[in-house]
């Protein structure tokens, strides 16, 4: 594996525990978390409604923090490493974007209800849950962008196929896409990946078996 110069020389990628492993899993914990965190909050106070705006800020605060991570991590940790932090992120996120998917859904379901006030609520809680999501997804762009400039640098990609990978990453299903391509291009991870997608396919099947037999009445 190759090392990268910069300010500090690193050491290659090694298999194991790494701490941004961890924070991986402070990210996806977080993003589901602060949905709930402003109504345990109290507003009663200007501490409490500081709080309240900081936790709504989550995404943004989490999107910063990967950039930094991303920007000044570079030159001390190897590619792989923030490839495997991503996949962590992404995959721990499929049910959040699953859920909110469905919430979406319902919302604009809602608003062709005769009920007046969901014409007004219906739109504005799908445009607050896609701006949210997208924000949440877009937070683990920078650690995929970073593996993708390093892997072009380090002969692995053409430049071209980096790009499409990189364009992906804004976009809702083609982030998780485009990092499933690589972790098969890199051969890691790739049973973890197999058995995930096989997983969300069979409970992809058990749900609309469900509705299936909701709507028959069997």
């Amino acid at each position: 594996m190759e090392t990268k110069k910069g300010p500090v020389e690193i050491k290659p990628y090694e298999r194991g525990f790494h701490p941004l492993y961890l924070w991986g899993v402070v990210y996806v914990l977080l993003t589901y978390l602060y949905p709930f965190l402003p109504a345990i909050v109290s507003e009663d106070t200007v501490i409490g409604g500081v709080l309240s705006l900081v936790c709504m800020c989550v995404p943004l605060i989490l999107l910063a923090v990967n950039t930094i991570i991303a920007i000044r991590g570079r030159y001390m940790l190897d590619r792989i490493y923030f490839l495997n932090t991503a996949l962590i992120i992404k995959y721990g996120l499929i049910p959040f974007y699953l859920i909110g998917g469905l919430l979406i859904l319902l919302f604009a379901l809602l608003t062709f209800t005769p009920v007046v006030i969901m014409i007004f609520v219906g739109p504005a809680a799908v445009i607050m849950l896609s701006v949210l999501g997208w924000i949440s997804m877009v937070g683990s762009a920078p650690l995929i962008l970073v593996y993708l400039y390093d892997s072009v640098k380090a002969g692995r990609y053409k430049k071209a196929f980096a790009v499409c990978i990189g364009i992906m990453q804004f976009f809702f299903g083609l982030d998780v896409l485009g990092a499933v391509i690589s972790t098969f291009r890199e051969k890691r991870l790739v049973k973890l990946t197999i058995g995930i997608f096989v997983g969300l396919l069979l409970l992809l099947l058990g749900l609309i078996a469900w509705l299936v037999l909701l709507f028959t009445g069997a």
